[in-house]
């Protein structure tokens, strides 16, 4: 399987939230014009009681990400929505022996991409794209992920996207800002063993 740090790497100024952490920028050669860079922001969703639908946020603080909306739950996932209708981010996410997961085949660890959105039909209006362990079991250790721009209108930059992803100790957010076609944000999390009950 290719490894994910193929894609290009852009700068991520993001600070570290229950145990996800930010990849260092590539730094620029000498007399390089460094263009703007696509960025994410941790970030802490302003509290509001009740879940909204398709933001990728945990809204009500209850450890989940978008439920009652037709999401899936899974003690770890990754996902990405943004509001763009013609814009198409990929989301890729790797689990901790580095393979990657695709709509068309789960990781050996189980990590699944269950949404590929524009592309499949039930994305309809929400644009949005999920990674998740199906099984009840998952695996510890760091998982990799990657949002690259694909597509959006020149005029519309920044293009704005939210990442959410949850773990069994918590839930990060971030806001994704890209300036340019081809740019990526990359950064990891750290997923602790599961505790085996006898």
């Amino acid at each position: 399987m290719s490894s994910l740090w193929k894609l290009p790497a852009a700068f991520v100024s993001c600070l570290a939230l229950m145990g996800c952490s930010r990849t260092p920028p590539k730094a620029p050669q000498r007399g390089q014009v460094q263009p703007q860079a696509a960025r994410a922001l941790a970030t802490r969703p302003e509290y509001l009681g009740v879940e909204r639908c398709y933001n990728a946020w945990d809204d009500n603080e209850n450890g989940r990400l978008d439920e009652g909306c037709s999401v899936p739950q899974a003690a770890v996932s990754v996902m990405l929505a943004w509001s763009d209708e013609e814009a198409d981010l990929d989301l890729i996410v790797a689990d901790p022996t580095g393979e990657i997961a695709t709509p068309q085949a789960p990781t050996k660890s189980g990590l699944a991409t269950l949404a590929d959105c524009p592309d499949d039909e039930g994305c309809g209006s929400q644009s949005y794209e999920i990674a998740l362990v199906e099984e009840d079991t998952y695996a510890g250790g760091r998982y990799q992920v990657q949002v690259l721009a694909r597509k959006f209108a020149p005029g519309s930059a920044p293009l704005v996207a939210q990442l959410g992803i949850v773990t069994p100790e918590g839930t990060c957010a971030y806001q994704l800002e890209f300036f340019d076609l081809g740019q990526s944000v990359a950064l990891d999390f750290v997923v602790a063993e599961p505790t085996q009950i006898e």
